[in-house]
């Protein structure tokens, strides 16, 4: 196998090891555990690491080591802001572009979520989730903006896991899915962007003076 193989086998093990939480938040990369498993040198190893530090998931502190990303809450809170923007506008576009074909597929996306979390597996229920916001933003058509969310999901990905532990909150977020898609289909922009606002604000600590600039009705009264 050629290094850039290599190198792309270690970045997606690596992730996959961050995004199950096999190593947490704030844990030492095992660089050297991780080129014996994977019958390595270290270079593409580290290789993988800067891949990996671009996508936000790791700190790496040259010529020292690497660890996993761990975010304080005014990080949370930007990212959570940044995903607002991005959700919304996705939203916006997706009722301007999408097929009844389109929001069929995202209805069973939002299926296949809510089994996994009923079902109490949150890893599956994450990456479900990932996949129904990220869908809507296929439906954008907007290649730009869907590779920007692609990146942004990451971050969000690792926060999601390290946060998420309660199984009835976790339905009460999945429940948001469908009314997304029925405001979609109904073509209702101002209730799309309530159900986001709705969705997002709690989870990512958002003040209701950056809700009220997308729209008044977000504020829960």
């Amino acid at each position: 196998m050629n290094k850039g193989n290599l190198s792309q086998q270690a970045y997606k093990y690596i992730k996959h090891m961050i995004l199950n939480l096999e190593i947490k938040p704030g844990d030492r990369i095992p660089e050297e555990s991780i080129a014996n498993r994977l019958g390595s040198s270290r270079t593409p190893i580290r290789e993988a690491l800067r891949k990996l530090e671009n996508d936000g998931l790791i700190f790496l502190y040259p010529k020292c080591f690497a660890e996993v990303a761990h975010y304080d809450e005014d990080t949370i809170r930007h990212i959570g802001e940044l995903r607002l923007a991005q959700d919304i506008l996705a939203a916006q576009l997706a009722l301007y572009y999408g097929s009844n074909a389109d929001f069929s597929n995202l209805r069973q996306l939002a299926q296949k979520c809510e089994n996994e979390a009923r079902t109490g597996n949150i890893y599956n229920r994450i990456k479900l989730d990932m996949d129904f916001h990220l869908g809507i933003a296929q439906i954008s058509r907007n290649q730009i903006l869907v590779k920007s969310q692609q990146q942004l999901y990451l971050r969000i990905h690792l926060i999601q896991v390290s946060k998420y532990t309660d199984i009835q909150n976790s339905l009460k977020q999945i429940q948001h899915h469908q009314e997304i898609i029925e405001a979609l289909i109904n073509g209702d922009s101002q209730k799309v962007r309530k159900v986001i606002c709705d969705h997002l604000k709690d989870f990512f600590n958002i003040p209701n003076s950056i809700i009220e600039q997308y729209d008044l009705s977000c504020l829960k009264k």
